[in-house]
Order: C-alpha cells, then sequence, then structure tokens
C-alpha cells in the first residue's frame, strides 16, 4: 500500500493501522492508529479519536516496557487526553488521569516536545475543577518555559492561560491586560493545531468579551464577542463554536439582554449532542435556562437549571457553578419560593469562598438583597446589596455595579429616601460611555429619571 497507493497511505492511517495490525507488525500499526487520532482531533471527530487511541493503546499492551513503548504510548495519551476534553468534559476523572500519566512519560522520557500540550491538558483540567491557583501555576511554567526557548506563540499562550485563571479570581482589570496582550495568537494558529482542542485565539476573544462586559464596555465585549463567533464559524471547529456561543451568551446575561443569545443557547445543544459533548450539552442547557428566565419564563429556567448543575457536575466540573446557582435562585425567587432561592445563593457563597472563584460574587449579593427585599426584611437586603456593590467596586466591574446600585436605589426610593438613592446611583450610571441600549443602563436611567 505504502509503495503502490501512497495516497491512500497518507490520507487513511486508520486504514493503514488496520492491515498493520493484521500482519502482526505492532509498532507500525501503533505508530498509524496515533496518527489517525492526532487527525481525528485536529477536525474536532472527538469520538472517533477515542476510539483510535484506545485501539493503539490495545495493541501497545503486548509490546514490552521499553523506551520505545512508551514514546508511542505518550503520543497515545496525549492525544486520548484532547479527544476525552470534548467528549467527556475538561474535569472528568479519566481526562485527569490521562495528562498525569502523559506528564510523568514527559518527564521520564525528557520529551519537551509534549511539554505544551501535557501542561494545557493539566491546566484546563484543575481550572474546570476551580483549583485555579493550581492551574495558575501551569500557566506561569508555559510562559517561563516559552521564554526559556523564546517561542513566542508558548509565551503568549501562558499568558492568555493566565488572564483566563485571574477572570474567574474576579481580576478582570488584570485579566483584560494580559488578554490585550494577545491578539498575537492568530498568527500562530498552525503552531496549536493538533495539540489543543480548540482555537486559543477564539476562544481569547470570547474570553476579552466576557470581561469586557462585566468591566461595563457592554458595546465593546459584543463586538468582540461577535467577532470570536465570525473566527470560530469561519474554522468550521465545532469545539471552538461551543465555547464562543456560550460567551455569546455570557454577555448577554451580564448586559440583562437576553433575547439576543437564546438562538445561540439551542445551537449550544445542538452541537453538544451532535458531537457527544457532554459537558457543553451541561453549559447549553444552563444557557437555555438562565435566558429563559430572563425573559420572563422561570418555570422553564428552574427545570433546566436544576438538569444542567446536575449533568456539570456529573463531568466532574465546579467552575460557573456559583453563576449556575444564582440563575437558579433568581428563577426560584421569581416563582416565589424564596427560601429555596435563599438557599441556593448560600451554597453559592459556600463555593465561592471554598475555591476563591469571585467572578459573580457581587451577582450573588445582589440577588441575595432582592430575595431578602422580596421577603420583607429590607434591612438584610440593604446589607446585602452594600455588599455587592463594595465587591464590584474592589473588581472594578462596572456592569455587576450598576445592577447592585440600581436596586439599592429602588429600595430607598421605597422607603423615601430619594435623594439618597440619586446621589448613589447617579454616578456610577455616569461613568458609562456605552451600552445605553442594553436594559442595564435603560432601568438605572428610568429610577433616575423618576427620582428627578
Amino acid at each position: 500500500m505504502e509503495a503502490r497507493f501512497p495516497e491512500i497511505a497518507v490520507a487513511a492511517p486508520q486504514l493503514m493501522a488496520h492491515h498493520c495490525a493484521e500482519a502482526g507488525l505492532t509498532d507500525k500499526a501503533v505508530g498509524s492508529w496515533l496518527k489517525a487520532a492526532q487527525e481525528a482531533v485536529a477536525r474536532c471527530a472527538m469520538m472517533e479519536a477515542v476510539a483510535q487511541v484506545q485501539k493503539g493503546l490495545s495493541q501497545l499492551a503486548g509490546l514490552p516496557d521499553c523506551t520505545g513503548r512508551q514514546e508511542q504510548e505518550l503520543g497515545l495519551q496525549v492525544a486520548l487526553g484532547s479527544a476525552l476534553i470534548a467528549t467527556k468534559g475538561f474535569s472528568s476523572p479519566e481526562v485527569g488521569e490521562t495528562f498525569a500519566r502523559a506528564s510523568v512519560l514527559t518527564e521520564r522520557l525528557d520529551r519537551p516536545d509534549y511539554q505544551f500540550s501535557v501542561l494545557c491538558g493539566l491546566w484546563s483540567y484543575h481550572v474546570v475543577r476551580s483549583e485555579h491557583r493550581i492551574a495558575l501555576s501551569f500557566a506561569e511554567r508555559m510562559e517561563q518555559i516559552g521564554d526559556e526557548r523564546n517561542d513566542a506563540a508558548r509565551i503568549l499562550h501562558g499568558r492568555f492561560l493566565r488572564g483566563i485563571v485571574l477572570f474567574f479570581l474576579g481580576e478582570f482589570v488584570a485579566a483584560l491586560g494580559l488578554f490585550k496582550q494577545c491578539h498575537g495568537l492568530q498568527a500562530y494558529r498552525q503552531s496549536f493545531s493538533g495539540l489543543v482542542t480548540e482555537d486559543p485565539y477564539s476562544v481569547m476573544l470570547g474570553y476579552l468579551a466576557a470581561t469586557l462586559a462585566y468591566l461595563g464596555y457592554f458595546d465593546q465585549g459584543r463586538s468582540r464577542a461577535n467577532e470570536g463567533m465570525l473566527e470560530a464559524r469561519r474554522l468550521q471547529h465545532a469545539h471552538t463554536l461551543e465555547f464562543n456561543l456560550l460567551f455569546t451568551c455570557w454577555v448577554a446575561l451580564v448586559a440583562n439582554s437576553p433575547r439576543d443569545a437564546l438562538r445561540c443557547a439551542e445551537e449550544m445543544i445542538d452541537l453538544a449532542n451532535e458531537h457527544g459533548f457532554l459537558l457543553w450539552l451541561a453549559s447549553g442547557t444552563y444557557s437555555r435556562g438562565a435566558l429563559s428566565t430572563a425573559i420572563g419564563h422561570p418555570s422553564d429556567g428552574v427545570t433546566l437549571l436544576m438538569q444542567a448543575i446536575s449533568q456539570f457536575r456529573a463531568t466532574g466540573a465546579v467552575v460557573n457553578t456559583p453563576l449556575m446557582l444564582a440563575h437558579l435562585a433568581d428563577a426560584h425567587g421569581r416563582l416565589g419560593r424564596l427560601s429555596e432561592g435563599l438557599s441556593r445563593l448560600t451554597e453559592a457563597g459556600k463555593i465561592i469562598e471554598a475555591t476563591d472563584e469571585r467572578q459573580d460574587e457581587a451577582l450573588v449579593y445582589r440577588l441575595q438583597g432582592d430575595l431578602l427585599n422580596a421577603a420583607g426584611d429590607q434591612a438584610a437586603a440593604e446589607r446585602s446589596y452594600r455588599r455587592a456593590l463594595a465587591v464590584a467596586d474592589r473588581q472594578n466591574a462596572k456592569g455587576l455595579e450598576l445592577r447592585a446600585a440600581t436596586s439599592l436605589a429602588r429600595l430607598w426610593c421605597d422607603q423615601g429616601r430619594r435623594t439618597e438613592a440619586r446621589d448613589l446611583l447617579a454616578p456610577i450610571y455616569g461613568w458609562f460611555t456605552e451600552g445605553f441600549d442594553t436594559p442595564v443602563l435603560q432601568d438605572a436611567k428610568a429610577l433616575l429619571d423618576q427620582l428627578a
């Protein structure tokens, strides 16, 4: 086949692997299974990639445990980890075990060429489990290796991953600064092919969009989210597109513009079902539930959000569960189930304190204030609103700060404290220079007009 039909040998490594295995050429069969798996990962055929790797590992089991065998196993483990990230979720136990084994082999065999993929896999595993300080160490290590080797692509990717961790820690200004330095990722696209499960540049645009929205730059956030979506669609890479669909939903939720993004949540679910992406199925279901609640269907929201949280946790994921629980609490509150909503917010608060994942801490306190206010405990509601304002101010999260200020100003207005309400809300609203078509700013403006 190699001599007479070289185009088939190159284009169909799985066919070569099958014939080599049948002929007893085990070494060659394993190499072909690895090549087939890597090609499947590159075109986002992740379930196919898992099947190819498992065939390779099965063949490998019959070889003596020598350096050559370990070299082949390392390649297979890295390819398997990338495929499992998509099919099982970043934080599934199988992903952790796979990359842990790959890390051991990388060190034992002194294979720096695999180090990048292994560090990325371990970073993903820990960040999605909300082990952010551990993840931060892997991102910093990647930057350090890039510096040592004068490798600009690795430096930028490590910087990008460090920015993601800072985003989840609620350090939005620092995260924004790092993301703005990472536009060069676009020039190194080919160097990441087959090494990571998504296109770093497209995903960076999504994180940049979300960060801008939290900081109160709603128009810029929507623009970057659209740019990331266009990049993902142009690449026709399903796993990358899932990221960018999520960020579009995220920006819409921060700006309280849910109708703009409901179709994206539905597309996330369809893609996840088509490709067997368990974590993205949960994320799409969460997005649809949160957006359904925001447009006035809280009963649907409760059902979808409870389903999403269960699916999400089944993959081993912890990241963003405070946000999911906050939206579930909001849905319960809209249905008058105030104690149930407050219970979910208490649960979210415990996760925040345990993981230091603080990007939605102000949201949790603001919703707590809303539920306490609805329950008639205005003093406790005011304390929660003040905590939300303090957190948002510390984080420079103007998007969250404005919503908390609007809630507290409305409470004070109801109490007849109109001057205090205006003095609180006016300067925060006055900070904004864009996004005036978003419901967040429109609600604040309507209240200010009423107070005037």
